[in-house]
C-alpha cells in the first residue's frame, strides 16, 4: 500500500509539482482508483468472515476534512436569492447584476461554481489520499520505509535543483526554465514551492533521526571530541549518519532556492521541535544529541550560501510590501464576503475588484494561503481549518508527551515540526495550492497520527487510535462500494472532461507547453465538454463577432437560435461567472459596435455592461476610460443631454492615472468638438502632469485658447507641487531615509534642475550652477560650510572640474565676506580658463570694493572692458539655434551673458507657423502664447551671469526648419 502512496507523491512532485491540469487530473484519478481498490480489497478479504467489521478512525484531520468538504459543497448548490441576501449580501448583488442581460439567473454562494467544483474535487482527493494512508499503513515498518522513500525524493529534488545552478541553460524535464533561472527549483516551477516541500521533509527527517537513536544516559565525565563523535555514531548508527548527510544536502538545496519564506519556515519548525525536546528530554542523551544536531542545522542554514541569503533578505522590503499589499487587499475582499466567502478557487476572478497594484498583471494567488482561505470560504471555512490545525497540534503534543518509544517520539515531533513549518510558510506564499505539497502534508499528518497511536511494543503492528468498529453485512459492503464507485465515476467523468477540454482549448495556465490557438472545431468541442467554463463562452462569442460567416458552423448541433448569438454567448458566460469583468467588457464593446442597428437597445446595453466592467475592476483606469467613452458617445448621440455618467467615469480614470488626460481630451473633442476642449478642464485632477499633457494635446490639435490656459495652470501647479513636496520632506523625510529619498526623487522628476534636491542627491556642482542661475545668493541653498567641505572633497577626488570648484569656492568666500580668499580663487579660475565670464563679474565686484592701489585699479579697468565687450543687452533673431526635441517637441536655444541683474525683458515675436510657443529660462517656465505675432514686457529677476533661453513649439516642423528658423524672436533686456 505504501508503494501506491509513494508513487502518487513521486508523480506529483516530479511533474512540476502536479500544478498543471493533466498531471492534477492523473493524480485525482489515481487517488480515487486507489481508494476504490482499497475498499474492494477490504471487502474481498472479509467476504467470508461473519464478524466482518468496518473500522472508522475518529481523528481530528478527518473530522476537519469532512466538515470543510461539506461546507465547500454547499457553495456550489443553487440557493434562492433571499437566502443569499442573508448569508452574503455582496454575492447577491453580483448575481443580481446578471439581470442586466438576462432575467433568468441562478444564485450560488460561489461566484464561479465551475472553479469551485474543480477545487472541491481536489480537496476531496487530498482527503481521500489522507484516508488511504491512514487506513492503508498497517505497521511501523511500512511507515519507516515510507519515510525513507520520501527522504530519497527530497534528496533527488535537492540534487536536481543544485544541478540547475551549475548549468548554463537549466531545464525542468523537457522545459527550459523561463523563471527563477538563477536559483534552484528542482522539478517545481516556483522556488518557494521547492522550499516548502523541502522544509517539511527536513523536519520529518530530523524527527526520523530520533527513531534511529539508542537511548542512553548522558555521561558527564570529560570526554574528547573523538569519543563524543564515536558515541554519537553509536547512538544513531550508520543509517543515522546517512540520514544526517541527506538532511544536509536537502538544506543546501533549500538554501539554493534562495527562498526567504522557506528558510524562515524551516527555522520556525526546527525551533518548535527544539522547544518540545528541551521541555521534555533535556537530560536524555538522545535529546542532547538531537538538540545539538538541530543547532548545527540552524547554524548551517545561516552559514552555507550566506551571501545568497543575505542578498535576498536585502531585497525583502519591496517584496514584503507588495505581498503585504496583496494580503491587505485580500483581507478587504474577505470582509466583503465574511461568512461564506467567494467560493473556493475563485480568488483569481474576484480579486481584480480589490487589486490596487500591478494592474497589467494577473494575480492568481494571494501569496498568503490563510488570508486567501478566509476570502474564499469565509469565517466558517477558515475556522474549520484553523481550529482543526490548533486542535490537532494540541492533541498531538499531549499524546506525544505520554509516549516513550523512540518511533512515536521521533516521528511525532518530526511530523509536528513539518506542519508548523508549512503553516508558517503559508503566511507568505501559496504552497498548499500545489498538489505535491498538499499531498505531502496530508501524508505527513497521517504518518504523525499513526506514529503517535502506534502500539508501544517494538514488534507490534497495530495502532491504538480511537475508532468505531461497526459490524457490516455483505450488502452494506456492496452498497458502500457501489456508492464510492458511482461517486468516483461522476467525479472522474468531470475530471476527464476538464482535462480533454483543456487539451483542445487551454484555459488553465501551463508555461511548460506553448499555447496554441484552438481551431473552431476544437473550441466547439471544449465548450461542449465543459459548459460551466465561462471562458469558452467568451471565446465562442469572439469567434462569431469577428467572423460572422462562421456562425452557422460554430452553432450547428446546438439549440442556440438567438438573433445575436455573440451577445447571447457573452451573456451566458457572464451568467456562469458574474465577476468576469473582461466578458462584461467584451459584451459592452460588442453591443457598442451594433448600436447603428438599434440604438435604443444596444446603446444602453453597451453603457451598462462596460460600466459594470469598471465596477468589477474599480482600480483600473483603463476600464473607467472605456466606460466614460461609451457613456460620452451615448450622451452625444441621444437626447440624454443631462447625463453626467461620462464625467464621473473620466474623473475616476484621471484620478487613478493622470497621464490618460490626452486620451480623455481626444474623446471629448471627437464627440463634443470645440466644446470638449473646454469641458476637459473640469475633469482634470489636481495634478500638474495631467494639465501639461492635456495642453500639449490641445495645442498640437489647434485648440489654442483652452490649451494655453491649461498650460499656464499646469505650470502653476508644478510650482505648487514642488513647494508641497518640500513641506512634506521637511516634516517627514530625511535625505538618508527611504521616505526622504523618494521625495527627493519625485522633486527631481518635477524639476530636474532643482538646486536643493540636487545638493541632497550629492550633485554639488550641478546644484550650485542651478542655484546661481536662479538666485543671486548661494546662502539660501544650505549651509555654506558644509558646501565648502563637499567642494574640497570633490577637489581631492580629481573627478570634477577644478575650474568650477575654484569658482564656487570663490563665490562662497565672497558671500562670507572673505574677499581675499575669494579673489585668490577667482584668479585661479581665470588662469585655468581666461574666458570664464561669471568669474569676471564677481572678481570685478571684489576689486571695486577692495582695490586701493594703482595696479588694482588698472586691473579693474581692464576687467571692466572685457566684461562690457562680452556682456549682452539683447538677443537678436538669428541667435537662436536648434536644440533638439524637448519633451518630444521641437525647440531652439539662445545663450546670453549679463553683467548686471535684470528686472525683466521685452520680447517681439513673429512666426511663420500657426500654433503655440513656450519660453523657458534655465529650466523654468516663463511664458506661453499662440499666434503669428506676440509682444510682451515681462517682469522677472535674472541674476548676473550666463543663462540660456529655450523656445518650444507645440507642433511639427520640417527638417529644413531646424536651421532655417520658422520664427523671429528678439528679446531686449531691462536692467
Amino acid at each position: 500500500m505504501f508503494i501506491c502512496l509513494l508513487a502518487i507523491i513521486y508523480f506529483a512532485t516530479i511533474f512540476f509539482g502536479g500544478v498543471h491540469v493533466w498531471s492534477r487530473s492523473i493524480l485525482i484519478l489515481s487517488v480515487f482508483g486507489c481508494t476504490l481498490a482499497g475498499l474492494v480489497r477490504w471487502f474481498v478479504l472479509n467476504f467470508k468472515d461473519s464478524n466482518r467489521t468496518l473500522k472508522i478512525v475518529i481523528d481530528p484531520p478527518s473530522i476537519v476534512g469532512i466538515f470543510f468538504v461539506l461546507w465547500v459543497a454547499l457553495q456550489v448548490i443553487p440557493v434562492p436569492s433571499a437566502i443569499i441576501h442573508v448569508l452574503s449580501p455582496k454575492s447577491e448583488i453580483l448575481w443580481e447584476s446578471t439581470k442586466i442581460i438576462s432575467e433568468n439567473s441562478s444564485s450560488f454562494i460561489s461566484l464561479y461554481p465551475f472553479m469551485t467544483v474543480n477545487s472541491l474535487i481536489f480537496a476531496v482527493s487530498v482527503l481521500l489520499f489522507y484516508w488511504f494512508a491512514l487506513y492503508g499503513l498497517r505497521s511501523k515498518r511500512q511507515i519507516q520505509w515510507l519515510i525513507l522513500g520520501l527522504l530519497v525524493l527530497g534528496l533527488f529534488e535537492s540534487v536536481y535543483g543544485l544541478f540547475q545552478l551549475i548549468t548554463v541553460e537549466p531545464h525542468i524535464l523537457w522545459w527550459k526554465k523561463a523563471y527563477y533561472v538563477g536559483v534552484a527549483t528542482g522539478t517545481f516551477i516556483n522556488r518557494n514551492h521547492l522550499a516548502g516541500f523541502l522544509s517539511m521533509l527536513i523536519c520529518l527527517s530530523v524527527g526520523y533521526l530520533w527513531t534511529l537513536g539508542q537511548e542512553e544516559k548522558r555521561i558527564f565525565r570529560k570526554q574528547s571530541w573523538y569519543d563524543r563523535m564515536e558515541g554519537w555514531g553509536r547512538t544513531f548508527g550508520t543509517k543515522g549518519i546517512i540520514v544526517f548527510l541527506c538532511i544536509a544536502v536537502m538544506i543546501t538545496g533549500l538554501l539554493g532556492s534562495a527562498s526567504r519564506g522557506g528558510i524562515l519556515s524551516l527555522l520556525t519548525g526546527l525551533v518548535f521541535m527544539i522547544g518540545l525536546i528541551v521541555a521534555r528530554f533535556f537530560k536524555s542523551k538522545n535529546a542532547f544529541v538531537l538538540v545539538f544536531l538541530l543547532s548545527v542545522i540552524c547554524m548551517y542554514v545561516g552559514y552555507v550560501a550566506a551571501d545568497r541569503v543575505v542578498e535576498r533578505f536585502q531585497h525583502t522590503e519591496s517584496s514584503f510590501e507588495s505581498r503585504l499589499d496583496m494580503t491587505r487587499a485580500t483581507w478587504v475582499m474577505g470582509n466583503d464576503f465574511p461568512l461564506t466567502g467567494t467560493g473556493l478557487g475563485t480568488f483569481e476572478y474576484v480579486f481584480p475588484g480589490y487589486q490596487r497594484t500591478c494592474m497589467n498583471k494577473l494575480i492568481d494567488y494571494a501569496h498568503n494561503d490563510w488570508v486567501q482561505l478566509f476570502a474564499e470560504t469565509g469565517w466558517v471555512g477558515f475556522f474549520i481549518v484553523a481550529l482543526g490545525l490548533v486542535l490537532f497540534l494540541i492533541f498531538s503534543i499531549l499524546k506525544w508527551r505520554m509516549r516513550r518509544d523512540s518511533f512515536s517520539v521521533g516521528t511525532g515531533i518530526g511530523g509536528m515540526g513539518a506542519l508548523v513549518a508549512i503553516s508558517t510558510h503559508s503566511l507568505s506564499d501559496f504552497n498548499l495550492h500545489m498538489p505535491a505539497n498538499a499531498f505531502l502534508l496530508a501524508l505527513i499528518v497521517a504518518i504523525t497520527y499513526l506514529a503517535l497511536y502506534s502500539e508501544t511494543h517494538h514488534r507490534a503492528k497495530g495502532f491504538s487510535y480511537p475508532k468505531i468498529n461497526k459490524q457490516t453485512s455483505i450488502w452494506a459492503g456492496v452498497a458502500l462500494i457501489i456508492i464510492v464507485a458511482a461517486t468516483g465515476l461522476l467525479i472522474g467523468k468531470n475530471v476527464i472532461r476538464v482535462w480533454q477540454a483543456d487539451i483542445l482549448a487551454r484555459t488553465f495556465r501551463n508555461s511548460t507547453i506553448p499555447f496554441v490557438n484552438p481551431t473552431d472545431q476544437e473550441l466547439k468541442k471544449a465548450w461542449k465538454l465543459t459548459p460551466g467554463n465561462a471562458t469558452y463562452w467568451s471565446w465562442m462569442a469572439n469567434r462569431i463577432f469577428v467572423h460572422p460567416e462562421k456562425k452557422s458552423e460554430l452553432l450547428a448541433d446546438t439549440n442556440i437560435r438567438a438573433y445575436d448569438p455573440d451577445i447571447y454567448l457573452w451573456s451566458e458566460g457572464i451568467r456562469r461567472n458574474p465577476t468576469a469583468w473582461w466578458i462584461w467588457r467584451e459584451l459592452g464593446w460588442g453591443a457598442f459596435s451594433k448600436q447603428q442597428k438599434n440604438p435604443d437597445y444596444y446603446f444602453p446595453l453597451a453603457v451598462k455592461t462596460i460600466e459594470r466592467a469598471s465596477e468589477l475592476r474599480p482600480y483600473s483606469s483603463q476600464e473607467y476610460l472605456e466606460a466614460g467613452t461609451v457613456a460620452l458617445a451615448y450622451h452625444a448621440n441621444t437626447q440624454e443631454k443631462e447625463s453626467i455618467l461620462w464625467k464621473e467615469k473620466f474623473r475616476k480614470a484621471l484620478a487613478l492615472k493622470p497621464v490618460l488626460a490626452p486620451k480623455v481630451a481626444d474623446q471629448l473633442v471627437l464627440y463634443l468638438g470645440r466644446n470638449g476642449a473646454y469641458e476637459i478642464r473640469d475633469l482634470l485632477p489636481d495634478d500638474f502632469k495631467s494639465y501639461l499633457l492635456t495642453s500639449r494635446y490641445l495645442l498640437k490639435e489647434g485648440y489654442l485658447d483652452s490649451g494655453i490656459n491649461i498650460l499656464k495652470m499646469g505650470e502653476l501647479k508644478r510650482r505648487e507641487k514642488i513647494d508641497s513636496l518640500w513641506v512634506e520632506f521637511n516634516k517627514h523625510g530625511r535625505w538618508f531615509k527611504k521616505n526622504g529619498r523618494k521625495i527627493l526623487q519625485e522633486i527631481l522628476s518635477v524639476d530636474p534642475r532643482n538646486p536643493r534636491a540636487l545638493l541632497f542627491k550629492g550633485q554639488v556642482l550641478n546644484a550650485l550652477k542651478s542655484q546661481e542661475q536662479r538666485s543671486n545668493s548661494l546662502d539660501s541653498l544650505g549651509s555654506l560650510k558644509s558646501t565648502i567641505w563637499k567642494l574640497r572633497e570633490l577637489r581631492e577626488t580629481e573627478n570634477a572640474s577644478p575650474v568650477e570648484i575654484s569658482y564656487f569656492l570663490g563665490r562662497i568666500a565672497g558671500e562670507e565676506q572673505n574677499f581675499k580668499e575669494a579673489e585668490t580663487e577667482y584668479q585661479k579660475v581665470i588662469r585655468l580658463n581666461p574666458q570664464y565670464f561669471s568669474a569676471w563679474i564677481h572678481l570685478r565686484g571684489i576689486l571695486a570694493k577692495n582695490s586701493r592701489t594703482t595696479r588694482g585699479r588698472i586691473e579693474l579697468e581692464r576687467l571692466e572692458k572685457k566684461i562690457q565687450l562680452f556682456s549682452m543687452d539683447r538677443i537678436v533673431a538669428n541667435a537662436w539655434k536648434w536644440a533638439g526635441n524637448y519633451g518630444e517637441l521641437p525647440s531652439w536655444k539662445a545663450r546670453f551673458r549679463i553683467d548686471r541683474a535684470l528686472k525683466g525683458f521685452q520680447t517681439a515675436f513673429s512666426g511663420d507657423k500657426k500654433g503655440a510657443w513656450k519660453l523657458i529660462l534655465d529650466g523654468q517656465f516663463i511664458e506661453a502664447w499662440a499666434g503669428l505675432k506676440w509682444e510682451i514686457n515681462k517682469e522677472i529677476k535674472i541674476p548676473a551671469g550666463e543663462h540660456d533661453l529655450r523656445l518650444v513649439y507645440y507642433g511639427n516642423i520640417d527638417p529644413w526648419e531646424k536651421k532655417n528658423l520658422p520664427f523671429k524672436l528678439k528679446i531686449a533686456f531691462q536692467k
